[in-house]
């Protein structure tokens, strides 16, 4: 919670920096989670900014140029890593209850799908290509080369107390 209060004084008082702040966010978020893992599991090989060529989403006519932030491959586990930068809404359900809900779709939902788009595109082939931010193809693997895949979907912002009410949502359509 620290860090969002000190985000909101920075935003209030200097604006001029705000664009700044969301580009560094971006990139430090997107970093710390690989490299806490790096540490946790000491020997991993790991792939950032991933780019393949897929459909963006369900019904999409044609493949596009797809990103996933990270790839760890560990012995034979693969854990696919989206994780997004923004904030958890601020205003109370009871005043906005559909803030609330965009904010559990874009902060969980979004990256979960992202990591199952990436984990549809695996399944679609024997092998896979995996391309760098150039478009250039660094590496294939197979779907055959893993015998368990994770999607970790990672936020900044924490879900204490929405996290221990996540399950009573579904009737909700959450």
């Amino acid at each position: 919670n620290l860090y969002r209060i000190i985000q909101r004084i920075v935003f209030a008082n200097r604006p001029d920096l705000k664009q700044d702040w969301i580009g560094r966010q971006k990139e430090n978020t997107e970093r710390l989670p690989l490299r806490y893992f790096d540490k946790l599991l000491p020997g991993n090989f790991q792939l950032r900014d991933v780019y393949y060529r897929w459909y963006p989403n369900d019904g999409h006519p044609k493949k596009e140029w797809c990103e996933t932030d990270g790839l760890v491959i560990y012995g034979d586990h693969l854990f696919i890593f989206e994780v997004k930068a923004g904030s958890f809404t601020y205003t109370s359900p009871y005043d906005d209850y559909e803030a609330h809900i965009r904010s559990i779709d874009t902060l969980v939902q979004k990256p979960a799908d992202q990591g199952a788009r990436f984990a549809s595109y695996l399944d679609s082939a024997e092998s896979i290509a995996l391309f760098d931010a150039d478009k250039k193809e660094i590496r294939q693997i197979s779907k055959g080369d893993f015998r368990k895949i994770t999607v970790c979907a990672v936020t900044v912002d924490t879900f204490t107390e929405i996290a221990s009410q996540i399950q009573h949502l579904s009737p909700l359509g959450v």
